[in-house]
């Protein structure tokens, strides 16, 4: 289980997705899939793994275990890369979809953290 407290939704898998990974809505009602792209929107993060087709337990809000894509420290910002892993947000100049804060780190790719969901748009300023 990916929750540490949290609010979970069921929806179903439109494809295999594990455990930690985030996910947005799908193009049909009821299904989740994971992000098309890097700074997407997202619904939620995986509670369990998945089966397309199958039942998808999706962490809304609260703490939530979640893989990283990279090192990411204690209060950084985070948002997700083309593969549906978490990274933090960059320093560049942009507008970022932010899906948390961490509260517990990861060391590298692959690695599980914990963040508190917090969703919504940061602006970096140049």
């Amino acid at each position: 289980m990916a929750h540490v407290s949290d609010k979970i939704m069921s929806k179903k898998a439109s494809e295999d997705i594990s455990m930690g990974y985030a996910v947005v809505l799908g193009s049909t009602r009821g299904e989740v899939s994971l992000p098309s792209g890097a700074n997407a929107g997202c619904f939620g993060v995986m509670d369990s793994d998945a089966l397309a087709g199958g039942s998808a337990a999706v962490v809304v809000s609260g703490l939530v275990l979640a893989v990283a894509a990279a090192a990411i420290s204690i209060d950084d910002m985070v948002t997700v890369d083309a593969d549906g892993k978490f990274i933090k947000i960059a320093a560049s100049a942009a507008t970022y979809n932010v899906m948390g804060r961490c509260t517990r780190a990861a060391a590298a790719d692959g690695d599980y953290f914990e963040f508190l969901i917090e969703k919504r748009s940061v602006v970096v300023a140049a």
